[in-house]
């Protein structure tokens, strides 16, 4: 396993992002995963497309979870 070396500052970000379900910066996901940034530039990386499906009279979800 590689060691990642993160300033007590980065490591605070990852906990709070983690914790308030918030994405974390490209500059802190290239240095946790450094494959995934050789691969893309995570810098312009949008966030990911999620296929919804959409119609006349759907119902919004919470109106399915009352």
């Amino acid at each position: 396993m590689v060691k990642t070396d993160l300033t007590d500052e980065e490591k605070k970000t990852i906990i709070e992002g983690l914790n308030n379900n918030v994405e974390l910066p490209p500059e802190l996901m290239t240095k946790l995963f450094p494959g995934l940034a050789e691969k893309f530039d995570v810098a312009k990386l949008d966030r990911a497309k999620i296929v919804t499906l959409e119609y006349a009279g759907k119902r919004s979800e919470a109106a399915i979870l009352n």
